[in-house]
């Protein structure tokens, strides 16, 4: 409770009335914030790059309704080098958050055709055939259906802690996050655990019980590598140059709000049964340590999955977030690999 205090105090004390981005100074170079209509609903895009010449990346974030670009920013500005990088908060999430967006259009269907919309938008402004999509978590569950439908419009996709069979996941999770706590002889982590019992069809009872489960799975390794907490992901956000201190609450609110209306598309995704076969070159990167969408569930996939080239790389000083936890190991990844994609 005081390290939460004191983290609202330093947000106070540093917050400035807006937010912006720093400036790209490179002649052909990006670096834009704007709120644009997608679905009918205003959603905010952040457009970072130093030569529009180079492919597009449309970043796909967690959650549902956990905006990363603070995040992206700080560990992989090195892709705005060779990418034009393209930060969106989905609706609902961070700054596309407000309190008028209707319950009734937070679906998956909504969100592919806002980012389907959004795709369109970029290839006509930057005169490109193609972009290349990256998802993350929440994001694999938008980017699959997307590359589905409209693979003419990908170079590539890259899922990052690819959601897979959500409820196996969920079971798998749980069941780790019991076996750690009886392995560590942790009685109150047993206690809570087995108090809470086992997912049904990937939802405990009641819902709000994965916040249990969540909490000593961060604490046994098996959300973030060697760190039990996401303090520093929330002061991050609070020196962000792109977000401001009311932002933070507007986050809180937007993943509230997504997940309790995106929590049951959540649970229903099974790619190994809706999507066998994708139409453009994929590339899984999942942490070694990952148990919110564990290694063995992608491997899985990726095995049983056609597409016209297909490449998994684990990553092994990482658990849900590679991109974050090895970011010089992922950046380096893209920088060499994606550009062969583009022909």
């Amino acid at each position: 409770m005081k390290k939460t205090v004191l983290l609202l105090l330093t947000g106070i004390i540093l917050w400035p009335g807006c937010s912006s981005t720093r400036k790209i100074k490179t002649a052909n170079g990006i670096s834009e914030t704007d709120r644009i209509q997608l679905g009918g609903q205003e959603q905010w895009v952040l457009i970072r790059g130093e030569d529009l010449n180079n492919p597009i990346i449309l970043f796909l974030h967690g959650g549902p309704g956990v905006s990363e670009t603070v995040l992206l920013r700080k560990h992989n500005a090195e892709l705005e080098k060779h990418f034009t990088m393209v930060y969106w908060d989905q609706r609902g999430a961070c700054k596309s958050f407000n309190r008028h967006i209707p319950p009734e259009s937070m679906t998956l269907e909504q969100m592919v055709a806002d980012a389907h919309e959004l795709i369109g938008i970029l290839k006509s402004r930057f005169r490109k055939q193609k972009i290349f999509l990256m998802g993350h978590s929440w994001g694999t569950i938008l980017g699959i259906p997307l590359v589905q439908q409209y693979p003419q419009d990908f170079y590539a996709y890259v899922g990052i802690g690819q959601a897979v069979n959500v409820v196996k996941e969920e079971q798998l999770s749980y069941q780790f996050t019991l076996e750690k706590a009886r392995e560590l002889n942790n009685k109150t982590a047993v206690r809570e655990l087995e108090q809470i019992g086992k997912p049904i069809e990937g939802q405990y009872s009641p819902p709000t019980n994965i916040r249990k489960q969540r909490k000593w799975l961060l604490r046994f390794g098996g959300n973030r590598f060697e760190k039990d907490h996401f303090r520093d992901h929330v002061l991050t956000l609070l020196f962000s140059r792109e977000y401001t201190f009311f932002d933070l609450f507007r986050c809180l609110k937007g993943m509230k709000f997504s997940s309790r209306y995106l929590g049951e598309a959540e649970r229903q995704t099974n790619f190994l049964k809706t999507a066998p076969v994708l139409d453009v070159p994929v590339i899984f990167v999942n942490g070694r340590d990952d148990h919110v969408t564990p290694t063995a569930m992608v491997e899985q996939y990726f095995n049983i999955l056609k597409a016209p080239e297909k490449q998994l790389f684990i990553f092994q000083r990482s658990a849900h977030s590679p991109l974050f936890a090895e970011a010089g190991r992922f950046n380096r990844l893209m920088i060499d690999l994606l550009p062969r994609y583009v022909r």
